[in-house]
């Protein structure tokens, strides 16, 4: 339960936030009289003589000042509140590409995803191909390129059809 002191306390600082916000909105300007004029006045000149009129009776409003902006939180803020809220981590994003590999390639994929059934693990192809690319980082500079000489060299780009391919 809250002291009378606490309270008063709370009271002066909430009517100092209201008038904090009264003064942060601009009041409306007064519309001026415009004198009637002869009928030969054009609407240009009358839209002028406004203006002018009301240039001279009101001085411009004062801007409000404006608030800052909440700090826009990062990815480590977002995945802590996630864990928070007992979320998973979003996924991280995948490129889909395509590319050019020799029969060869192909068929040693399929030996290797059958090794991998063998001693029980399900590898997909994609996984195959990532879990080499992890093993190639590994190597030291000599022994990538040791590896890379043993690569055939194919033309990039989707084959020709040719005489039996599909139409």
């Amino acid at each position: 339960m809250a002291t009378k002191n606490q309270k008063s306390a709370l009271t002066a600082s909430l009517q100092a936030e209201e008038v904090k916000v009264a003064a942060a909105q601009p009041v409306p300007a007064e519309k001026p009289k415009v004198p009637v004029t002869k009928a030969t006045t054009t609407p240009a000149r009358a839209k002028a003589a406004v203006a002018a009129s009301a240039a001279k009776a009101a001085p411009a409003p004062a801007k409000p000042a404006k608030a800052a902006a909440p700090a826009k939180p990062t990815k480590a803020d977002k995945v802590e509140k996630a864990k928070k809220a007992g979320k998973r981590e979003e996924a991280p994003k995948v490129v889909r590409d395509s590319f050019t590999m020799p029969k060869d390639d192909y068929d040693l994929i399929a030996e290797l995803k059958k090794k991998c059934a063998e001693i029980g693990i399900g590898a997909k192809k994609g996984e195959l191909l990532r879990a080499g690319l992890k093993a190639l980082s590994a190597l030291s500079p000599a022994q990538l390129k040791t590896r890379l000489a043993g690569v055939e060299k194919i033309k990039t780009g989707r084959p020709s059809k040719g005489k039996g391919g599909k139409k």
